[in-house]
């Protein structure tokens, strides 16, 4: 890459100076436009951010500056995240101030998500690994199948940590009645209760075995198992069940978080647009921080909701068959 000063007659957005060979320049990752970093401190934002919606893009205007390619990019420019970094950055490695080095992650993607929806309201929604999930969206808008591990392992709370609080709800009270018809069948019932015994029995000596006891106990084991076929298989029954229900929480998380967020960001703008808010851009922030995101404490509740749930079930089990 070559070494010329890149900024050449070009100035600063905010203080209209024109850069100098050793300023101190940082690059905003949605348009490029280069700034001195005190001046862009000072601004808290890009110069040019009322214009990010419209898909500006930075343009030089000294038409002898060296292009560079997203490689030359790659190996030269530092990462800097965030803003106030100690790292050192010189005119010939300029550097984004948020998304790091590379090219921008806005580029990947098309301007849109979908009618009325841009995708940079999408990132601001989603808030948390956004450009994972813009990646699962526009791959559903094509067609393509996509799968979410988390919803598949944590289903149903994964819903509502990503505050899908109708399908986490249906979730969990599907998996609620599912563990508890099963767990009050007799034979179901039985086999649990053998088993405890098993292993309140060995379970202090279980280190201290000798070998011909520890065959023993596999035996005792083993009948158990066989005295209780019938529960055994009603319990495997009731694991296909639950990972079914994994499987197709896995299958349509995306397709369900991507209506999620474009349905509230359709709701938000248009309350938005017909109130008159002193500042519409900051409303709409908020509601973007209270609709989108993340909530572990609502995945935390849920689960301890299902336990209270279960346990007040067991209870009511337990009273009638007194």
């Amino acid at each position: 890459m070559s070494n010329k000063f890149r900024y050449t007659n070009e100035e600063c957005p905010v203080c209209h100076s024109v850069f100098e060979e050793n300023d101190d320049i940082v690059v905003c990752p949605l348009c490029g436009t280069p700034h001195h970093r005190d001046c862009y401190k000072k601004n808290g934002e890009c110069a040019h951010n009322e214009k990010h919606r419209d898909g500006y893009r930075w343009e030089s205007s000294n038409t002898d500056q060296p292009t560079e390619t997203p490689e030359e990019s790659n190996k030269t420019s530092p990462l800097e995240f965030p803003v106030d970094s100690n790292v050192n950055n010189s005119q010939n490695s300029p550097s984004t101030v948020f998304f790091g080095v590379g090219q921008n992650p806005f580029n990947l993607y098309p301007k849109n998500l979908d009618d009325n929806v841009t995708t940079e309201e999408a990132v601001e929604f989603i808030q948390a690994s956004p450009f994972k999930y813009l990646k699962k969206f526009f791959a559903l808008k094509e067609g393509k199948k996509t799968f979410n591990w988390a919803a598949f392992l944590f289903a149903p709370y994964w819903f509502f940590y990503r505050k899908l609080h109708k399908v986490g709800a249906i979730f969990l009270a599907i998996f609620l009645v599912v563990s508890a018809l099963f767990s009050f069948i007799p034979s179901v019932e039985k086999l649990s209760y053998d088993l405890v015994e098993w292993e309140e029995k060995y379970s202090d000596s279980i280190a201290t075995l000798t070998e011909e006891e520890a065959y023993q106990a596999l035996l005792e084991q083993k009948e158990i198992y066989q005295n209780n076929f019938a529960g055994l298989v009603l319990l495997l029954v009731q694991s296909s069940i639950t990972f079914i229900l994994r499987l197709i929480a896995g299958f349509k998380a995306n397709k369900w978080y991507y209506d999620y967020t474009v349905e509230n960001i359709h709701k938000i703008k248009q309350v938005v647009n017909d109130t008159d808010y002193l500042s519409d851009d900051d409303f709409r922030k908020l509601q973007f921080f209270k609709s989108g995101g993340i909530s572990t404490i609502k995945a935390l509740l849920a689960g301890m909701a299902y336990s209270a749930a279960a346990m007040a079930i067991n209870m009511i089990y337990l009273m009638i068959n007194k």
